[in-house]
């Protein structure tokens, strides 16, 4: 899962992603602004994380 959001206008926002497993990623849509952030989520290991098993899966 891919999102972008404002780091300082939405430091609550950030923080919150980072907790579920968000990490930043370098930028890669067409918009940019000074304080705009990518983030990304393998949902596919955080399901396994959320089951309690070892299953990952690349993707």
């Amino acid at each position: 899962m891919h999102l972008d959001t404002l780091k300082t206008k939405m430091p609550s926002a950030v923080r919150m992603y980072e907790a579920l497993g968000f990490e930043e990623v370098p930028a890669g849509g067409g918009t940019t602004l000074p304080d705009l952030v990518d983030m990304e989520l393998d949902l596919v290991l955080f399901s396994a994380k959320q089951r309690g098993t070892k299953e990952a899966g690349s993707t």
